[in-house]
């Protein structure tokens, strides 16, 4: 039997009815449109919560808190890349920004930069150098399914004149 139950409600952080919340032993809030998340370890004020003060200074800077919940913006591993928060800093604050990082193929001649603790290698990576940035975390979840679907009918041909080719 699942103990979990789902809900989507108004969010207490952007008031769109985007936030997902699973509730089970270990309840997590997650916004779909602004991004923020926040689960029961992250309850009360930021700078009396251990497990926010743990966190990394920059997730920490551009966390809220709201209705006794420290809300944090997510960060995301998705098969296609990763996608996290990136802050603006400026006198009155941070400004978040949803930065998308793609997963790509590790280079032959680049592999002994990405060696794993057992000696084999990485066959995938990040690619920092290419990175799309959005406004909005709603935005970048759109457009990165866009993707996502978009290749998985080309790799399937359902795309027309888009089978893959085989050697």
């Amino acid at each position: 039997m699942n103990d979990k139950l789902k809900l989507v409600v108004n969010c207490p952080l952007c008031g769109e009815k985007e936030l997902n919340i699973i509730s089970s032993q270990d309840e997590l809030m997650q916004c779909l449109s602004c991004g923020y998340s926040t689960n029961n370890s992250l309850t009360g004020k930021m700078s009396e919560n251990e497990e926010f003060n743990k966190m990394d200074k920059e997730i920490r800077h551009l966390s809220k808190e709201q209705n006794d919940q420290i809300w944090t913006p997510s960060i995301l591993n998705l098969p296609l890349g990763l996608l996290h928060p990136s802050g603006k800093k400026h006198d009155g604050g941070y400004t978040l920004k949803w930065t998308f990082s793609p997963l790509i193929d590790v280079k032959d001649e680049e592999k002994e930069n990405y060696k794993k603790e057992d000696g084999t290698f990485y066959s995938k990576r990040y690619d920092m150098d290419n990175q799309v940035f959005f406004d909005n975390f709603g935005q970048a979840i759109l457009e990165i399914n866009t993707i996502h679907e978009l290749r998985r009918k080309h790799e399937s041909g359902e795309l027309s004149g888009s089978k893959p080719q085989e050697n």
